[in-house]
């Protein structure tokens, strides 16, 4: 078994748009390096056009890369048809046959490999009792719902036990409590069977539910893999940061480097954050990034020597937490989100009040651009 079950190698793809008349390039996959670990579940997340689903082609063999290679078990794919690829794809679309039941619609990929029909049939009974349709062979699939045609889907193309199951949106068409569900039943069902997952979505909850890695693309690029916690807790740009759950973003100067950690003032007022690759003494503009759950907001009487002054300019009251959003002494904006009732000294803090807010210095961090 290999380290990796797909590697895109300075993979490019450009594409041809007619415009009036006039034909001009364009670039859905820029310069990518990715690779991918063997028995993961991967998802490639970003907003519509940045390329992810092109890149899901590209490893199915439905699109020719530009430039560069693509690898499945280290076997370069250039000259191999998508039909010969070990990978198989769940679309949105689930595409069963309407002519066939459930189980002959499982059984097609044995079939198509011509293998006996004893065998056929063992295998789509087996694939069928993973996604938990054991009884449902004999249905036709218009006599399904949306979920159980997408476990059919799902195990027709785990039957032929692909190294690589690639899936382009496939709970799009379900409601958000179905969904929900599937999004646990799906990430259950790939460390069942230990065969590589690769995901699309734009869904930022979606990807960190189930994701081992993700993938954050924009206009054709990567901008940061890693695992969710890693994501959330130490986005290393804007983009990325932005992209996935809510965050604030302050411009201030640095104003010294102390080990991890960086002194960064903001009206003459100081707070810690991580400092970064990227963060030097005296450097003017840097943004910070601090989520609303880290913020803390206390009366001025009771808060750190270090921390931010700030008016309470809003107050929406969401169930378990209550969002603030706060203006600071230069006129920036920040969110907290604090959780009701989250300890003896809490409370409400009202429109219009003044006070103060910090948070612990590992909890924010300088941005690279």
């Amino acid at each position: 078994m290999t380290e990796f079950a797909v590697e895109l190698r300075n993979v490019s793809k450009i594409f041809s748009s007619n415009t009036r008349g006039k034909v001009d390039p364009v670039t859905a996959i820029s310069g990518m390096n990715l690779a991918i670990p063997t028995g993961k579940f991967f998802t490639l997340l970003g907003s519509s056009g940045c390329g992810k689903t092109t890149t899901l082609r590209l490893i199915a063999g439905f699109e020719v890369p530009s430039t560069g290679d693509v690898l499945i078990q280290g076997r370069p794919m250039t000259e191999i048809p998508p039909n010969k690829r070990p990978v198989n794809t769940v679309f949105q679309n689930y595409a069963l046959f309407p002519h066939m039941n459930v189980l002959r619609n499982v059984a097609f990929g044995p079939a198509v490999r011509r293998l006996p029909k004893d065998e056929q049939e063992r295998l789509a009974r087996k694939a069928l009792a993973l996604v938990r349709l054991s009884e449902m062979g004999d249905r036709m699939p218009s006599q399904l719902s949306g979920g159980q045609q997408q476990r059919v889907a799902l195990a027709r193309a785990l039957v032929n036990k692909p190294a690589v199951l690639l899936l382009d949106e496939p709970l799009g068409a379900l409601d958000l409590k179905l969904r929900k569900a599937m999004q646990t039943e799906l990430k259950h069902i790939q460390e069942q069977v230990g065969i590589t997952f690769v995901y699309v979505t734009h869904d930022q909850e979606e990807a960190l539910t189930m994701s081992d890695i993700i993938a954050v693309m924009d206009k054709g690029v990567i901008q940061q893999v890693g695992d969710p916690a890693t994501l959330y807790k130490c986005p290393t740009n804007r983009f990325v940061a932005d992209f996935i759950g809510e965050s604030n973003f302050i411009t201030a100067t640095i104003v010294a480097i102390q080990g991890p950690h960086a002194a960064v003032s903001l009206e003459g007022e100081t707070v810690y954050v991580a400092a970064g690759g990227s963060g030097r003494a005296g450097a003017r503009g840097v943004v910070v990034t601090i989520r609303p759950e880290k913020v803390k907001i206390l009366e001025p009487v009771k808060a750190p020597a270090e921390g931010l002054s700030a008016v309470v300019r809003d107050v929406v009251f969401i169930g378990t937490d209550t969002r603030y959003v706060l203006s600071l002494r230069d006129g920036q904006n920040l969110v907290a989100r604090v959780p009701n009732g989250s300890d003896a000294n809490w409370r409400e803090f009202a429109r219009g009040e003044s006070v103060k807010v910090h948070w612990a210095g590992e909890d924010a961090r300088i941005l690279d651009e």
